[in-house]
């Protein structure tokens, strides 16, 4: 991912003269040195004048909160990112079958209360289940150690279209791809709908973030870490893409390339927790589970 690459004029064969000449610092430098960096005063916010009509919206103190966990994050963590092209076709197809099971002799009505397995369900069953595959990414920097946790905890960042919100499905690892199904579908009822008496989510801090834009035709996302986490998750827009074909079974087939289902994961990590050999590592064991998802079902 990263390449190194030589200063202008550093390299071998340059003289000496074409380095810059270093200035020593000294006490009466020091001073102008940091006047020359110090962040501006802000300014008075524009007027109509300045700016002409418009509109200020009140953000939640929910929305502050999560707006200053990320701005912190990513002025403070050492983010890198990896990402990987994951092939969705046999999820899809189980997806199918699972959901058929799930309807299978319910009449209309009853159809129509039935919660069924979504894509993004699949997705972030197979995100817990590589956490307990690769456990150094479910883990968080705590200045003088790092703590891993034996529970995945995963939040969902949601936008609700004024706030953006981080419920937590608990112990994601360890729950059916029904039960999950359940608990992410109430918390988009209880936060997109108002006037529903349900309890509260839990919006606490998990061990493992995932934001999916997929719905908005994004085709990848590099995310910011919401601490103390070490790694979150982007994921873009299912599209058409033409794949080389190893059909192993059809070796005489004349066909060269195929067209599939494909998703584009990115794990955004924090360097000083998950090096990129870990989050390399992470990321082959979701794309291992979710390309073949049966795997999901015995573990």
């Amino acid at each position: 991912m990263f390449a190194w690459t030589e200063w202008p004029g550093a390299g071998r064969g340059h003289p000496q003269s074409a380095l810059p000449r270093v200035c020593p610092v000294t006490a009466e430098l020091v001073p102008k040195a940091v006047a020359a960096v110090a962040p501006a005063a802000p300014s008075a916010p524009p007027t109509s004048q300045q700016w002409g009509s418009f509109t200020d919206f009140t953000l939640s103190q929910v929305s502050q909160e999560l707006a200053a966990r990320f701005a912190h994050s990513k002025k403070t963590v050492p983010h890198y990112v990896l990402s990987v092209e994951v092939e969705l076709t046999a999820m899809l197809a189980l997806r199918s079958q699972l959901n058929a099971t799930l309807l299978a002799g319910k009449k209309d009505k009853e159809a129509a209360d039935v919660i069924t397995i979504s894509v993004h369900d699949m997705l972030v069953k197979a995100a817990a289940l590589a956490m307990k595959q690769v456990p150094d990414v479910n883990a968080s920097w705590m200045d003088t150690f790092i703590r891993r946790y034996d529970q995945v905890d995963i939040n969902l960042i949601m936008s609700t279209g004024e706030d953006s919100v981080s419920p937590v499905i608990r112990d994601v690892a360890a729950k059916g791809l029904s039960t999950l199904a359940k608990e992410t579908a109430q918390c988009e009822h209880v936060l997109f709908d108002a006037s529903t008496n349900q309890p509260a989510v839990d919006m606490n801090t998990g061990t493992f973030s995932i934001h999916n834009l997929g719905q908005y035709g994004v085709k990848a996302v590099s995310p910011i870490v919401l601490p103390p986490q070490a790694c979150a998750l982007g994921l873009g827009a299912i599209s058409d893409t033409v794949l080389p074909n190893y059909d192993n079974n059809d070796k005489d087939s004349d066909k060269v390339y195929r067209v599939a289902p494909v998703v584009v994961a990115t794990l955004s990590c924090d360097h000083r927790v998950v090096d990129g050999a870990v989050g390399a590592q992470w990321l082959a064991a979701f794309k291992q589970l979710v390309e073949n998802p049966l795997a999901m079902m015995v573990m």
